[in-house]
């Protein structure tokens, strides 16, 4: 579907009900939740328009984080007492200011 170029919403709806993925048949509105969803958990992203001016989907590209930090290392009671390393060897130290971009 798509041949990596991305598919609309109407396809995803008409593959849907063409694979029977489910008992009821969900309207576009239904399907447009699921792909709001899916985009949310960024499981598909959005590539470009169709000459209609229709969204293409597109699955997402796996991200890879670029330091050993875990999200579930958070919950560690000492997690601000801690330092970060980055792959490209930058050491974030605790306590150091650091700002997002």
């Amino acid at each position: 579907l798509g041949v990596g170029n991305g598919v609309t919403l109407k396809q995803i709806a008409n593959k849907m009900i063409q694979a029977n993925v489910s008992r009821v048949q969900l309207s576009l509105e239904e399907v447009q939740q699921l792909v709001q969803t899916l985009a949310f958990d960024y499981l598909i992203d959005q590539r470009g328009v169709t000459e209609n001016g229709e969204a293409m989907f597109v699955a997402a590209k796996p991200v890879t984080t670029m330091c050993e930090f875990g999200l579930w290392d958070v919950l560690s009671p000492d997690f601000h007492f801690r330092g970060i390393r980055f792959e490209d060897d930058v050491f974030l130290s605790a306590h150091e200011p650091h700002h997002h971009s």
